[in-house]
Protein backbone atom coordinates (compact mmCIF):
# COMPACT_ATOMS: atom_id res chain seq x y z
CA UNK A 1 0.00 0.00 0.00
CA UNK A 2 1.40 3.79 -0.87
CA UNK A 3 0.01 6.91 0.41
CA UNK A 4 1.80 10.09 -0.40
CA UNK A 5 1.94 13.10 1.98
CA UNK A 6 2.61 16.44 1.26
CA UNK A 7 3.63 19.06 4.07
CA UNK A 8 4.07 22.49 3.39
CA UNK A 9 4.85 21.34 -0.42
CA UNK A 10 7.56 18.70 0.62
CA UNK A 11 6.05 15.16 -0.71
CA UNK A 12 6.55 11.91 0.77
CA UNK A 13 5.71 8.85 -0.57
CA UNK A 14 5.09 5.88 2.21
CA UNK A 15 5.05 2.20 1.37
CA UNK A 16 3.77 -0.28 4.07
CA UNK A 17 3.47 -3.84 3.68
CA UNK A 18 -0.17 -5.38 3.02
CA UNK A 19 0.11 -6.89 5.92
CA UNK A 20 -0.70 -3.78 7.60
CA UNK A 21 -3.64 -2.85 5.74
CA UNK A 22 -4.65 0.83 5.91
CA UNK A 23 -5.09 1.51 9.43
CA UNK A 24 -1.55 2.72 10.37
CA UNK A 25 -1.83 6.36 10.05
CA UNK A 26 -3.93 8.16 12.36
CA UNK A 27 -6.57 11.06 11.39
CA UNK A 28 -3.60 13.73 11.88
CA UNK A 29 -2.73 13.08 8.40
CA UNK A 30 -5.89 13.36 7.02
CA UNK A 31 -5.80 16.41 5.29
CA UNK A 32 -2.01 15.71 4.36
CA UNK A 33 -2.69 12.94 2.18
CA UNK A 34 -3.21 13.47 -1.89
CA UNK A 35 -3.97 11.31 -4.29
CA UNK A 36 -0.56 8.73 -5.10
CA UNK A 37 -0.93 9.86 -9.00
CA UNK A 38 -0.90 13.22 -8.26
CA UNK A 39 1.92 15.70 -9.05
CA UNK A 40 4.03 16.01 -5.65
CA UNK A 41 7.60 15.90 -6.09
CA UNK A 42 8.37 12.98 -4.19
CA UNK A 43 11.39 13.85 -2.09
CA UNK A 44 11.77 10.91 0.13
CA UNK A 45 10.33 7.58 0.79
CA UNK A 46 9.90 5.70 4.02
CA UNK A 47 9.44 1.49 3.22
CA UNK A 48 7.27 -0.30 5.98
CA UNK A 49 8.04 -4.07 6.26
CA UNK A 50 6.79 -6.81 8.12
CA UNK A 51 9.06 -8.48 10.16
CA UNK A 52 8.26 -11.46 12.54
CA UNK A 53 9.66 -10.39 15.80
CA UNK A 54 10.71 -7.32 17.24
CA UNK A 55 14.06 -6.06 17.51
CA UNK A 56 15.28 -8.72 14.72
CA UNK A 57 18.63 -6.76 14.27
CA UNK A 58 22.03 -7.49 15.24
CA UNK A 59 23.56 -3.92 17.77
CA UNK A 60 26.74 -4.29 16.23
CA UNK A 61 25.25 -3.85 12.93
CA UNK A 62 23.88 -0.40 13.72
CA UNK A 63 27.56 0.81 14.49
CA UNK A 64 28.41 3.69 17.30
CA UNK A 65 25.09 5.24 19.45
CA UNK A 66 25.92 8.94 18.62
CA UNK A 67 22.74 10.60 20.60
CA UNK A 68 20.17 9.64 22.96
CA UNK A 69 17.24 11.50 24.03
CA UNK A 70 13.96 10.45 25.96
CA UNK A 71 11.20 12.67 25.17
CA UNK A 72 7.46 12.04 23.48
CA UNK A 73 9.22 9.82 20.91
CA UNK A 74 9.96 7.81 23.73
CA UNK A 75 13.66 6.54 25.03
CA UNK A 76 15.60 6.78 21.79
CA UNK A 77 18.86 5.85 20.25
CA UNK A 78 20.64 7.23 16.95
CA UNK A 79 23.43 4.62 15.62
CA UNK A 80 26.16 5.09 13.03
CA UNK A 81 27.82 2.47 11.03
CA UNK A 82 30.06 4.46 9.05
CA UNK A 83 27.97 4.70 6.25
CA UNK A 84 24.00 4.32 7.35
CA UNK A 85 22.23 6.16 10.24
CA UNK A 86 19.49 3.88 12.44
CA UNK A 87 17.48 5.38 14.44
CA UNK A 88 16.04 2.90 17.43
CA UNK A 89 12.54 3.78 19.89
CA UNK A 90 11.67 2.12 22.63
CA UNK A 91 8.19 2.77 23.07
CA UNK A 92 8.86 2.71 27.06
CA UNK A 93 11.81 2.47 29.11
CA UNK A 94 13.05 -1.52 29.45
CA UNK A 95 11.30 -1.82 25.69
CA UNK A 96 12.51 -3.74 22.42
CA UNK A 97 13.83 -1.01 20.06
CA UNK A 98 11.70 -0.37 16.82
CA UNK A 99 14.30 0.53 14.19
CA UNK A 100 14.41 2.66 11.05
CA UNK A 101 17.81 2.76 8.77
CA UNK A 102 18.41 5.16 6.52
CA UNK A 103 20.03 5.26 2.84
CA UNK A 104 23.28 6.97 2.97
CA UNK A 105 21.66 10.34 1.09
CA UNK A 106 18.90 10.29 3.41
CA UNK A 107 16.14 9.85 0.52
CA UNK A 108 14.63 6.85 2.07
CA UNK A 109 14.65 5.03 4.52
CA UNK A 110 13.06 1.66 6.38
CA UNK A 111 11.18 0.86 8.99
CA UNK A 112 10.95 -2.99 10.48
CA UNK A 113 7.59 -3.23 11.90
CA UNK A 114 5.68 -6.31 13.30
CA UNK A 115 1.81 -6.28 12.19
CA UNK A 116 -0.42 -6.74 15.09
CA UNK A 117 1.98 -4.84 17.32
CA UNK A 118 0.00 -2.17 19.51
CA UNK A 119 2.91 0.28 19.05
CA UNK A 120 2.79 0.34 15.57
CA UNK A 121 0.86 3.71 15.02
CA UNK A 122 2.88 5.40 17.88
CA UNK A 123 6.29 4.09 16.04
CA UNK A 124 5.34 5.29 12.73
CA UNK A 125 4.31 8.52 13.48
CA UNK A 126 7.16 9.18 15.63
CA UNK A 127 9.68 7.57 12.70
CA UNK A 128 7.74 9.43 9.97
CA UNK A 129 8.60 12.63 12.07
CA UNK A 130 12.05 11.77 11.98
CA UNK A 131 11.98 10.93 8.45
CA UNK A 132 10.48 14.17 7.52
CA UNK A 133 12.89 16.19 9.05
CA UNK A 134 15.61 14.98 7.45
CA UNK A 135 14.07 15.47 4.18
CA UNK A 136 12.77 18.86 5.33
CA UNK A 137 16.46 19.62 5.71
CA UNK A 138 17.12 19.13 2.38
CA UNK A 139 14.76 21.12 1.08
CA UNK A 140 15.60 24.34 2.61
CA UNK A 141 12.90 23.91 5.89
CA UNK A 142 13.39 22.60 8.55
CA UNK A 143 10.61 21.03 11.56
CA UNK A 144 11.56 23.05 14.79
CA UNK A 145 9.72 22.28 18.41
CA UNK A 146 7.37 25.33 18.74
CA UNK A 147 3.83 26.64 19.19
CA UNK A 148 2.75 29.04 16.07
CA UNK A 149 0.47 31.48 15.72
CA UNK A 150 -1.01 33.76 12.62
CA UNK A 151 -2.70 37.13 12.52
CA UNK A 152 -3.64 39.05 9.68
CA UNK A 153 0.07 40.31 9.63
CA UNK A 154 1.43 36.76 9.37
CA UNK A 155 3.13 33.71 11.53
CA UNK A 156 4.60 34.37 14.85
CA UNK A 157 6.65 31.40 16.26
CA UNK A 158 7.32 30.76 20.07
CA UNK A 159 9.95 28.23 21.14
CA UNK A 160 12.05 27.44 24.46
CA UNK A 161 12.91 25.11 26.99
CA UNK A 162 11.01 22.82 27.31
CA UNK A 163 8.07 23.48 30.14
CA UNK A 164 8.74 27.50 29.19
CA UNK A 165 5.02 27.96 28.14
CA UNK A 166 4.97 27.95 24.65
CA UNK A 167 1.44 26.92 24.37
CA UNK A 168 0.10 29.37 27.17
CA UNK A 169 1.68 31.98 25.33
CA UNK A 170 0.11 30.81 22.38
CA UNK A 171 -3.13 30.12 23.90
CA UNK A 172 -2.85 33.85 25.56
CA UNK A 173 -2.54 35.50 22.15
CA UNK A 174 -5.46 33.85 21.09
CA UNK A 175 -7.57 35.30 23.92
CA UNK A 176 -5.78 39.37 23.48
CA UNK A 177 -4.89 38.96 19.96
CA UNK A 178 -7.87 39.78 17.36
CA UNK A 179 -8.17 37.51 14.88
CA UNK A 180 -4.90 35.13 16.40
CA UNK A 181 -5.07 31.50 14.85
CA UNK A 182 -3.62 28.45 15.64
CA UNK A 183 -1.55 26.71 13.24
CA UNK A 184 0.39 24.54 14.92
CA UNK A 185 1.27 23.96 18.55
CA UNK A 186 4.48 21.67 18.65
CA UNK A 187 6.45 21.19 15.09
CA UNK A 188 5.50 23.72 12.87
CA UNK A 189 7.42 23.91 9.70
CA UNK A 190 9.33 26.74 8.47
CA UNK A 191 10.82 27.03 5.01
CA UNK A 192 12.50 29.41 2.46
CA UNK A 193 9.68 29.72 -0.50
CA UNK A 194 10.50 29.90 -4.10
CA UNK A 195 10.31 33.28 -3.81
CA UNK A 196 12.87 33.23 -1.01
CA UNK A 197 10.46 34.62 1.52
CA UNK A 198 10.21 32.38 5.11
CA UNK A 199 7.14 30.85 5.91
CA UNK A 200 5.61 28.35 8.78
CA UNK A 201 3.45 25.60 7.72
CA UNK A 202 1.05 23.20 9.85
CA UNK A 203 2.00 19.59 10.10
CA UNK A 204 0.43 16.83 11.40
CA UNK A 205 2.71 16.71 14.36
CA UNK A 206 1.11 18.75 17.06
CA UNK A 207 2.08 17.60 20.35
CA UNK A 208 -1.32 16.77 22.61
CA UNK A 209 -3.36 19.68 20.75
CA UNK A 210 -5.44 18.54 18.03
CA UNK A 211 -4.38 21.32 15.23
CA UNK A 212 -3.43 19.52 11.81
CA UNK A 213 -3.71 22.73 9.45
CA UNK A 214 -2.66 22.25 5.72
CA UNK A 215 -2.11 25.53 5.62
CA UNK A 216 1.12 27.89 5.65
CA UNK A 217 1.76 31.81 6.04
CA UNK A 218 4.75 34.22 6.18
CA UNK A 219 6.79 34.18 9.00
CA UNK A 220 6.55 37.48 10.86
CA UNK A 221 8.74 36.63 14.07
CA UNK A 222 10.36 33.63 16.26
CA UNK A 223 10.62 35.09 19.92
CA UNK A 224 12.57 32.47 22.51
CA UNK A 225 10.37 32.63 25.81
CA UNK A 226 12.11 32.13 28.92
CA UNK A 227 10.28 32.47 32.67
CA UNK A 228 10.92 35.48 34.75
CA UNK A 229 9.30 37.91 37.35
CA UNK A 230 8.81 40.95 35.24
CA UNK A 231 7.72 40.75 31.35
CA UNK A 232 10.66 42.05 29.32
CA UNK A 233 11.42 41.90 25.46
CA UNK A 234 15.02 42.21 24.00
CA UNK A 235 15.44 41.80 19.90
CA UNK A 236 18.48 39.62 19.08
CA UNK A 237 20.38 39.54 16.08
CA UNK A 238 23.31 37.44 14.21
CA UNK A 239 24.88 35.21 16.39
CA UNK A 240 22.57 35.65 19.38
CA UNK A 241 19.21 35.44 17.16
CA UNK A 242 21.04 32.08 15.30
CA UNK A 243 21.75 30.58 19.41
CA UNK A 244 18.19 31.11 20.46
CA UNK A 245 16.60 29.09 17.46
CA UNK A 246 19.07 26.95 16.67
CA UNK A 247 18.50 24.08 20.02
CA UNK A 248 14.70 23.88 18.70
CA UNK A 249 15.45 22.66 14.91
CA UNK A 250 14.97 18.71 14.60
CA UNK A 251 17.59 17.78 12.49
CA UNK A 252 20.57 14.72 12.90
CA UNK A 253 23.89 17.05 13.76
CA UNK A 254 25.62 14.19 13.73
CA UNK A 255 25.85 14.17 9.68
CA UNK A 256 28.01 16.87 8.60
CA UNK A 257 25.68 17.45 5.12
CA UNK A 258 22.33 18.00 7.22
CA UNK A 259 23.73 19.80 9.43
CA UNK A 260 25.38 22.50 7.31
CA UNK A 261 22.19 22.65 5.38
CA UNK A 262 20.08 23.63 7.99
CA UNK A 263 22.32 26.23 9.35
CA UNK A 264 22.33 27.62 5.80
CA UNK A 265 18.65 27.87 5.93
CA UNK A 266 18.52 29.30 9.31
CA UNK A 267 21.32 31.95 8.65
CA UNK A 268 18.72 32.92 5.52
CA UNK A 269 15.80 32.51 8.18
CA UNK A 270 17.78 34.77 10.70
CA UNK A 271 18.56 37.22 7.63
CA UNK A 272 14.75 38.06 7.17
CA UNK A 273 12.52 37.49 10.19
CA UNK A 274 12.62 39.59 13.47
CA UNK A 275 13.90 37.60 16.55
CA UNK A 276 13.76 38.29 19.95
CA UNK A 277 13.62 36.74 23.52
CA UNK A 278 10.73 37.22 25.88
CA UNK A 279 11.16 37.02 29.25
CA UNK A 280 7.84 36.56 30.75
CA UNK A 281 5.26 35.87 33.51
CA UNK A 282 2.17 33.55 31.94
CA UNK A 283 -0.08 36.48 31.73
CA UNK A 284 -2.00 38.69 29.70
CA UNK A 285 0.51 41.70 29.06
CA UNK A 286 3.47 39.57 28.24
CA UNK A 287 1.42 38.65 24.99
CA UNK A 288 0.14 41.82 24.45
CA UNK A 289 3.90 43.10 25.33
CA UNK A 290 5.41 40.29 22.59
CA UNK A 291 2.82 41.36 19.96
CA UNK A 292 3.40 45.50 20.41
CA UNK A 293 6.93 44.18 19.74
CA UNK A 294 7.08 41.76 16.82
CA UNK A 295 4.63 43.79 15.13
CA UNK A 296 6.86 46.90 14.40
Amino acid sequence: MDRLIEIGGIGIRLAVADEFGDALLSQAYDLFLRPTDSDVTVSGTLHVDAVRTVGCFDLDDLGEVVATGCNDLGESHLYFNGSNYTVGISPMPGMEMRCMEFAPDFSSATLRLVPGDRWNGFILDSMLRIFFSQVAVKSSAFLIHASVVTTPGGAHLFLGSSGTGKSTHSSLWLSNIPDAELLNDDNPLIKVGGDGKIYAAGTPWSGKTRCWRDMEAPLRSMTRLRQAAVNSYTELSDIEAFVAVMPGVSVIAHSRKLYGSVCATLGHVVENVRIGLLDCLPDDSAALLCHDNVSR
